[in-house]
């Protein structure tokens, strides 16, 4: 598969507003990132304002019509905005990952993901399938299957912390 480097970035240099590589990242078991082969296959380029994905010919393989874009591609599926939304399409189908509904939305562990909706959270797996609700006002520290730091409001308007179970979505603690 041909990749993009310095030499053939440069002849797109001038054509676009700015330009950055796609990364492409398999995640492990361990939640490790191990680089695609097809990493850097594609170019980021950005066009009136708007963002797309070209390959080696100059032809756009993603359309330049996305507000912004993760220049990062986690087990096939590049997160995008679109009309001040999130969503996310698979890199090979282009088929749709994730709707275009979400105030935010960025990868977390594995094939879960956090979504931002009314200044909470939740964790979803692509296809916009719900692991948790939109009760969490963060999540940190993924760590073997679970999050190990959560913030939600609880009774009374009080802060819990907890843990979570990542494949469940079932608060541990």
């Amino acid at each position: 598969m041909e990749k993009f480097n310095d030499l053939n970035v440069t002849r797109f240099r001038y054509q676009f507003d700015d330009i950055e590589l796609l990364r492409e990242y398999n995640v492990g078991l361990d939640n490790s990132l191990i680089e695609s082969s097809s990493s850097c296959s594609l170019l980021g380029v950005q066009k009136n304002g708007k963002w797309g994905w070209i390959n080696l010919r100059g032809q756009f393989v993603i359309p330049a019509i996305y507000d912004s874009g993760f220049v990062e591609c986690y087990n096939g599926i590049i997160l995008l905005q679109k009309n001040e939304c999130w969503g996310g399409l698979y890199r090979d189908t282009l088929s749709t990952a994730f709707h275009f509904k979400y105030e935010y939305l960025s990868h977390a562990w594995r094939d879960i993901y956090v979504a931002w909706s009314n200044d909470r959270c939740a964790l979803i797996k692509p296809v916009d399938i719900a692991i948790t609700d939109y009760k969490y006002k963060g999540f940190s520290k993924y760590n073997r299957g679970n999050i190990t730091e959560y913030v939600r409001i609880g009774f009374l308007g009080r802060e819990v912390h907890g843990d979570i179970d990542l494949e469940t979505g079932r608060e541990l603690s």
